[in-house]
């Protein structure tokens, strides 16, 4: 069966608003769907996950900008 993030690379940028066990359990959410997690953005992410949709004036942001 594939996987539905089969090769996919998410790269986080939660506040810390978020605790802690929503954090993990995000985290074991998509890598049990074949996705890979990373804390640093790069060009080989394929997706920025962000909690706050109105704050977008943030390092990663403006990277994933960059990067398209």
């Amino acid at each position: 069966m594939k996987k539905k993030f089969s090769g996919q690379i998410f790269c986080l940028d939660l506040s810390n608003s978020i605790s802690y066990k929503e954090k993990k359990n995000l985290i074991e959410l998509i890598v049990a769907n074949g996705g890979k997690v990373s804390f640093i953005l790069n060009k080989k992410c394929n997706y920025l996950i962000k909690n706050n949709e109105n704050d977008l004036d943030t390092y990663k942001c403006r990277t994933a900008f960059k990067f398209n």
